[in-house]
């Protein structure tokens, strides 16, 4: 809310002018910027359903990570930045994790984090 911004422009003398921006749209036009470097070990975890058992583990995932020193995001929506090498999908599956390897381009089921940890050699 913008107030006497018209009357300054010239315009009518209105109290307040607003405007909203729309930024999900803007922000899907942008290529994501992040550093090339560290790219090699970061790890994106993603969220096949939002369900409330799934997003539990994820963040419990995604702690477990940190404390082995793993640099972690977290995506709950369809984008999936491209500056990240793993991807960790989480399911409802028997085994609840699946690994990918986006430089490899390898994909795997994984049953436990200390599995993950192994594969990624932490």
């Amino acid at each position: 809310r913008y107030d006497d911004l018209i009357p300054f422009m010239s315009g009518k003398n209105i109290p307040a002018c607003g405007f909203a921006l729309y930024i999900d749209p803007i922000m899907k036009l942008l290529p994501l910027v992040g550093s090339k470097e560290g790219t090699e070990s970061r790890i994106l975890i993603k969220a096949e359903e939002s369900t409330p058992e799934i997003v539990r583990t994820c963040f419990t995932l995604a702690q477990s990570l940190r404390e082995a020193k793993c640099t972690v995001g977290i995506a709950f929506t369809e984008r999936e930045p491209s500056n990240y090498r793993w991807v960790i999908s989480v399911t409802k599956k028997p085994s609840p994790f699946v690994l990918i390897d986006r430089q490899q381009k390898q994909r795997r089921d994984v049953a436990s984090v200390a599995e993950i940890l192994n594969i990624l050699g932490r």
